[in-house]
């Protein structure tokens, strides 16, 4: 009687596992804040007919892992974050966008809250009665039009009755193309930073076909709703401009302007960062996507 080798276990089936030494090499050469691509997730998975027998004190697929980080990893952050051991044996925390603090510990009230109009949401503290409430602070000045933000959580807008019209987006007698024309040509050539930035928006144009182009013929495409709002750009400085609400589940954009055909096909962004239609169903082996009233599900 053949009595069969634990090494022919071992390589019997082929497994799929994600190449961990590779992913931390990718991560560190990204800076560690950048996410990745979904090609660059699908090259990090490798084929393999063997298994990784680790010795005391290292763990993973590939024994890539040391006992300091998995402590970090699994207990430090309060499974509320990623740890990543330091040098000197410490263990440092990205937390989940719900959570701050060293170890994660605080549950974030800004989470759930939105700030209208530009507002930036911060966590207030009160470490003697262990609470943590949101509050909105409001710009103190919107550039051009002059306009007062204030409330709760800044969704009241006060626009000065003297503002010229051709400042004021979704007005009926403008358009997207005719409103960026005078606010750009109007902001300080000092701002040449908030110039571009604004520009990009208004550059943001892509239906599928055409790529980096402008709304010439009204505010929003697809049935989209024109709604004002005020938007921080990266100088702390604050613009009034407009912004569309899709109203039709299968358009999205800055103007709606990308139409799907149905909910299984990609996204506006879906394309943007290379994914493929064959991806949307890859929690399911053999998944296949079907359209439902206009939205993606698995069978």
């Amino acid at each position: 009687m053949r009595t069969r080798r634990r090494s022919d276990q071992f390589t019997k089936e082929k497994r799929t596992l994600v190449n961990t030494v590779a992913l931390h090499r990718l991560r560190a050469a990204k800076g560690g804040n950048q996410e990745l691509t979904d090609t660059e997730l699908a090259q990090l998975d490798v084929e393999v007919q063997y298994e990784c027998i680790c010795q005391r004190g290292t763990f993973g697929a590939f024994c890539d892992e040391s006992e300091a980080d998995r402590s970090c990893q699994e207990v430090y952050c309060l499974g509320r974050g990623k740890g990543k051991s330091g040098r000197n044996g410490t263990c440092s925390c990205q937390c989940e966008k719900q959570f701050f603090g060293e170890r994660c510990e605080q549950l974030s009230a800004c989470f759930d809250t939105r700030c209208e109009n530009g507002g930036i949401c911060e966590d207030v503290v009160d470490w003697k009665l262990k609470t943590v409430t949101a509050s909105c602070e409001c710009p103190k000045s919107v550039e051009i039009v002059k306009a007062k933000v204030s409330g709760e959580t800044c969704g009241k807008l006060e626009i000065p009755t003297t503002t010229d019209k051709q400042f004021i987006p979704c007005e009926t007698s403008s358009n997207s193309s005719q409103f960026y024309k005078k606010l750009l040509t109007t902001i300080d050539l000092d701002f040449m930073n908030d110039i571009s930035e604004l520009e990009a928006i208004r550059d943001d144009y892509h239906d599928g076909m055409s790529t980096s182009a402008q709304m010439n013929e009204g505010w929003c495409r697809n049935g989209g709703k024109c709604v004002p709002q005020v938007i921080r750009v990266r100088s702390n400085r604050f613009y009034y401009i407009p912004s569309c609400e899709c109203t039709d589940p299968l358009s999205d954009g800055i103007y709606c302007e990308y139409k799907r055909k149905d909910g299984c096909s990609l996204t506006r962004d879906e394309v943007a960062r290379g994914a493929r239609a064959d991806e949307k169903c890859t929690d399911m082996q053999h998944g296949a996507c079907v359209d439902i009233m206009g939205k993606a599900t698995c069978v």
